[in-house]
């Protein structure tokens, strides 16, 4: 290869690059997505078919997720250990119609029709004498 078309190769690499990296950025950006909107739930909200703990709960804080479909967080302190509201809510949502999908010594999932539950139980000492950290996730579509 001579020089000039060296020099014309270069060149030529040289302004297309830059276009290309800056087109790829451009798609990129577009491809990202917002970020999930959540809201904050002050009161506690019913979950639908699910049944609300019957031990000593206190709510502590909840929010809903704006995705299609309705989306809710919900956490609450219990005076129960862990593994007394695992049981707890294995029993009460199957006797909900629930499906029980997964089950272990910290979580419970189940599934009903279009809806599915999450929930997570966390031992951890409070000073109020609460036991436990429930966080309860719920999906319907």
């Amino acid at each position: 290869m001579n020089s000039s078309v060296q020099k014309l190769v270069v060149v030529a690499l040289m302004t297309c690059l830059p276009a290309t990296y800056a087109q790829q950025s451009q798609q990129s950006n577009k491809q990202r997505k917002p970020p999930i909107a959540t809201k904050p739930i002050v009161t506690p909200e019913a979950l639908p078919d699910v049944p609300p703990y019957s031990g000593q709960a206190r709510y502590i804080s909840g929010e809903t997720v704006q995705t299609s479909g309705e989306n809710l967080r919900q956490t609450w302190h219990v005076r129960e250990p862990k593994s007394e509201v695992i049981n707890w809510y294995k029993q009460a949502l199957s006797g909900a119609g629930w499906t029980i999908t997964s089950a272990s010594r910290g979580s419970v999932m189940g599934k009903k029709k279009d809806s599915v539950v999450m929930i997570v139980v966390n031992e951890i000492p409070l000073a109020d004498h609460y036991r436990s950290e429930i966080m309860i996730q719920y999906s319907r579509n």
